[in-house]
């Protein structure tokens, strides 16, 4: 089995904010403490990859224009990135857009000008290769996206899950509902 996760980076430093809004709509999460100016959030709920959760949690956290950076990892067998800002998806990865149909699609993005211009000098040419690029493993993917966005270190391969299992340590993160 693959890794499963989904966890969304914020732009911000303010790690206690984030997890008030979390808090306010998540039974269970954790926020971790602000990394390269983005936080990272994982929860319960997200973890269930209910697009409708996504995208409410997506809405309301870019408000504002704040930029906020979803990724999901499904089995290892594909990676969704989706960008929000202003309350609305505006750009969008998916690198295995089959894998709930079994058809074999090739990897889609729509926005990567969007995608890229969360972080300086990146080429949307050089993000759209990495993300259509057919790798093996996902979270291989997503790797190489958070080397390329200067987004939290811990993010590929963060999930709440994984986190409530012990698999994560260290200090300042914030939690709720764990207890």
């Amino acid at each position: 089995m693959g890794n499963f996760y989904a966890n969304f980076c914020v732009r911000t430093e303010d790690a206690g904010e984030v997890a008030k809004f979390l808090a306010d709509v998540a039974d269970e999460g954790v926020v971790l403490p602000a990394q390269h100016g983005w936080t990272l959030l994982s929860s319960r709920d997200l973890e269930t990859m209910d697009g409708e959760i996504r995208d409410r949690y997506g809405a309301r956290l870019s408000q504002g224009g704040t930029p906020v950076l979803l990724a999901a990892n499904q089995d290892d067998d594909m990676l969704l990135v989706v960008l929000y800002r202003d309350g609305a998806c505006v750009a969008w990865a998916d690198t295995n857009p089959g894998a709930w149909s079994g058809e074999d699609e090739p990897p889609k993005i729509e926005g990567a000008d969007r995608l890229a211009a969360i972080a300086d000098g990146v080429d949307p040419a050089d993000l759209a290769a990495l993300l259509t690029d057919e790798q093996v493993f996902a979270v291989d993917t997503h790797k190489a996206l958070v080397r390329l966005l200067g987004l939290p270190d811990l993010s590929a391969g963060f999930g709440y899950r994984y986190w409530k299992n012990g698999e994560f340590g260290g200090d300042g993160y914030l939690e709720f509902g764990t207890g």
